[in-house]
């Protein structure tokens, strides 16, 4: 839950979850019964989702108590180091101030 994620890697883990996600939910349902494993997967990855979203906030120069609003994935983060962590995209950035957003 500390340090920072830049949008690609939140979003490879989110698409990678997501296909692993669907793919086990489609085969639970081939089956009869409970889907069990669907289940278990949905709850293990539970703790690791909730972790990236609020590591994705601290890009962003927010707490991560705004994952509760998950408009914050497609705002750019802050380039250089903030108070969360180095940049995820380049360590080597000097830090910057609140007003210092990533560029278009």
């Amino acid at each position: 839950f500390s340090g920072r994620t830049s949008r690609k890697e939140y979003w490879t883990f989110v698409i990678i979850n997501f296909i692993i996600s669907s793919s086990i939910k489609y085969f639970s349902g081939l089956t009869k019964g409970p889907p069990v494993f669907y289940t278990t997967y949905t709850l293990f990855m539970l703790v690791p989702s909730i972790s990236a979203c609020v590591r994705r906030l601290h890009d962003t120069d927010s707490s991560g108590w705004w994952t509760f609003f998950a408009i914050y994935t497609f705002y750019k983060g802050q380039v250089g180091s903030n108070k969360y962590g180095s940049d995820p995209i380049n360590p080597e950035a000097p830090r910057s101030t609140s007003a210092g957003k990533r560029a278009a």
